[in-house]
Formats: structure tokens, sequence, C-alpha cells
């Protein structure tokens, strides 16, 4: 039965992820702050901040399995606000999350992750299109998409597989988690740009299609290094790279003014 490590597991993505890959046999191992009641799921409390907490965690892994298949690193968090309204605790806290608590999580479990296994990153769209108002996030995400591809070179010798996946709008609490910070007008730019990517997200896709996305590069023996999650956004990231880079903003720009 192969073994799956996730991170994040309490909601969205990870949630559902866990559900998914329980259902299809694999023995997933569960990692949040939140306790986490799932039929299947073996679940360890864990703050991806707290590399104490980190280390602990894979002991206890490690004295049951030995080694795991899979490494899945899923947990983050969202603020939304100007960069200039935004708070340097909240500014640290999104990195300490997003990257700083990916490098230790991976740092500390690569010891027991099988020759020719799979560490799977969740990235997203945001990390190639800057998102106004959001760039703390699209800094954070464009940041584990370059350390998944430097691991992905590094661990070659070991065959261990390094993939991002890349979701765009998906329909989960995210939304509603997000720390939103304006000090402006309620009716100002700030205000309006978060209230169409908060629409965005609510209508987006179901956390289920993002799962069987990660499912497919689970099962694949050479997976792609980056994997973006339907047509459109696969498209918008392919188009982005021929367009000139001052049109690619003036786009978004738009879309979010």
């Amino acid at each position: 039965m192969p073994v799956v490590v996730i991170t994040g597991v309490s909601s969205g993505i990870g949630k559902d992820l866990a559900e998914l890959l329980i259902s299809k046999g694999y023995k997933v191992y569960g990692l949040a702050r939140r306790e986490t009641k799932l039929d299947g799921l073996n679940f360890l409390k864990c703050d991806v901040t707290d590399l104490n907490n980190i280390k602990n965690v894979k002991q206890i892994i490690e004295e049951k399995e030995c080694k795991i298949d899979v490494l899945i690193n899923n947990a983050g968090m969202g603020i939304a606000g100007s960069i200039l309204d935004s708070n340097y605790e909240d500014i640290d806290k999104i990195f300490q999350t997003n990257v700083m608590g990916v490098i230790a999580v991976t740092k500390e479990f690569l010891s027991i992750i099988k020759d020719e296994g799979k560490i799977i990153n969740i990235g997203s769209v945001a990390g190639d299109l800057t998102i106004p108002y959001q760039g703390f996030y699209s800094m954070s995400k464009s940041a584990v998409d370059k350390f998944s591809e430097c691991l992905s070179i590094e661990l070659k010798p070991r065959r261990i597989k390094v993939t991002t996946i890349l979701p765009g709008d998906t329909k989960t609490g995210f939304t509603e988690s997000r720390k939103t910070v304006i000090k402006e007008d309620k009716e100002g730019t700030a205000a309006k740009s978060i209230k169409k990517m908060e629409k965005d997200e609510q209508n987006g896709v179901s956390p289920r299609k993002v799962s069987k996305v990660i499912l497919k590069v689970i099962k694949k023996k050479h997976p792609p290094i980056r994997v973006a999650v339907g047509f459109f956004y696969k498209l918008v990231i392919f188009l982005q790279r021929l367009l000139p880079r001052k049109l690619v903003l003036a786009i978004i720009k738009k879309m979010y003014s």
C-alpha cells in the first residue's frame, strides 16, 4: 500500500485529496494544525512553521512506515491588500507558512522518501501571473515553483520526481480564511479588486478537480515538473510567456481594476 503524507489536510484541496487517495487504496498521513477526522486518515497535529513539531511528526511516521512514497506540501495561507497596507507580521507569516514551511517539511522528510518517490508542491497560477493586492501570495508561490525546480535537479541521483501543481480559481474555504487588509475607502481600487478575486474563486473549479490532477501525477512514472489545472490556465500560462510582459501586466490590471 503506497504511503502518502499531506500537509494542510484540515480543509480545501488537502482534505479532498486525502479523501480521494484513501478511496483509491493509499495509506494517508494527514498533517494540520486543526484536528481532522476522516475515515481512514492517519492524522497528526503539525504546524509547518514549527521545526520541532515537524521533526517529531516525521519521527512518528518513520517508526511506523520506515519509508514513504509521496510527500505533498499543500499547507498554505493568503493575505489580501496592497503592499503598502500590509503589515510586517502578516508578510512574515505568509512566507513562513508558504515558503519556509515547504522547505522545512521537505528537508526533514527527504531522508524517509523512497528513491523513485515523489514530492508534489502545491503552487498557484498566481505564482506565474502577478495578482494585484495579493502580491505576497504571488511571491510566495513563485518561490515554491523555483524551489521545486531546483530540488528536481538536485534529487535526480535518487530518481525522486518533483512536481509543482498550479491551481487557478478553486472554490474552497481558503477565500473566507484569507486575511484582508484595506485601509482605503470601501469603494476604492483595492476593495474592488479583492471583491472580483473572491467572486472568481467562488465560481472556480471544485477541489476534486485539483485532487484528480494530483492523483494522475502520483501515478505517472515520469510526471512533468509543472502542471496547471484546467485547459484555460494552461493556455494563459503559455500565452503570457509569449506576450510582452508590459502587455501581460496591462491585461491583469484591466481585469482587477
